[in-house]
């Protein structure tokens, strides 16, 4: 597919995501869903090469092009048990980063969209280098909580930015996100990256005077099945099984968390659910 295919009029999103087919599945469904839902999005997928064969076959026929990347970290294990080499972190993610930019070159920031899952999260740093909005999604709960010393060394390291997060404020990032989910991002093993993309050392979670949006995390689980604990963050969207050609009513829910579009009720089975965006 060529540039001209990507047109600024479209929201070009790109959805970066590792790990093994359990892993990439929900993400190339994701793909195929919002393709489909929505004709002015043009969704492309950027994985492993070594999925190659099974998802060219899942979006044949399909309006998503998938991107693919050298890495095989999924399958690093086995290939270190064989003493074949593989390609190292800081190589797989300037790769993806080249990728992002290609792709996304020809469009304005305020239609570019990254979108990760939660084993990609140098997707949330190249969104930053790129000025572009990402959103994390996971199909399962968060797998890892921070270690106990985290706080305390968050607090020691950036005690202004840390006595902020503390305080509400509406439609921005809280300590609840950074706790949530977002405080891998902060961990040192992205200090080189970061400076290689002429980024400061820590995720900038002020935007001038203010903190920055509330990230997004979508969840692809139901809330009947997986009530939200009130401790979540606010933008952590329940928006069910996307595997399951549920309600047409849920894709429009997902685009809305896509297109900053007001919150509206996802109707599952017979409950009505509040989709806060």
């Amino acid at each position: 597919m060529s540039d001209r295919d990507v047109t600024v009029g479209r929201l070009c999103a790109v959805i970066v995501v590792a790990g093994t087919r359990g892993d990439v599945s929900p993400a190339v469904l994701l793909a195929k869903r919002l393709a489909a839902a929505a004709g002015n999005i043009f969704v492309s997928i950027l994985t492993h090469a070594s999925h190659r064969d099974w998802i060219t076959r899942e979006l044949e026929a399909t309006a998503v092009l998938y991107l693919p990347w050298s890495s095989q970290q999924h399958a690093a294990a086995a290939l270190q048990a064989r003493g074949s080499s593989i390609t190292s972190e800081p190589e797989v993610w300037q790769e993806c980063f080249e990728s992002c930019q290609c792709w996304l070159r020809n469009q304005t920031p305020s239609r570019s969209l990254i979108i990760h899952n939660l084993f990609a999260l140098e997707a949330f740093h190249i969104a930053e280098a790129l000025g572009v909005r990402s959103i994390a999604m996971s199909p399962t709960l968060m797998p890892q909580h921070p270690p106990a010393s985290f706080q305390r060394r968050f607090e020691r390291r950036l005690p202004l930015l840390y006595a902020e997060l503390q305080q509400y404020h509406s439609g921005r990032v809280t300590w609840a996100d950074v706790e949530h989910w977002m405080w891998p991002l902060f961990s040192d093993r992205w200090l080189g990256f970061r400076i290689s993309l002429g980024l400061p050392p820590n995720p900038q979670l002020r935007m001038g005077s203010q903190l920055m949006p509330a990230p997004v995390l979508l969840y692809g689980i139901p809330e009947q099945i997986v009530p939200k604990p009130r401790s979540w963050p606010e933008h952590a969207p329940m928006c069910g099984f996307w595997a399951i050609p549920l309600a047409k009513v849920c894709w429009r829910n997902v685009l809305r968390v896509l297109t900053h579009r007001k919150p509206t009720i996802l109707l599952t089975g017979r409950d009505p659910l509040a989709l806060w965006l």
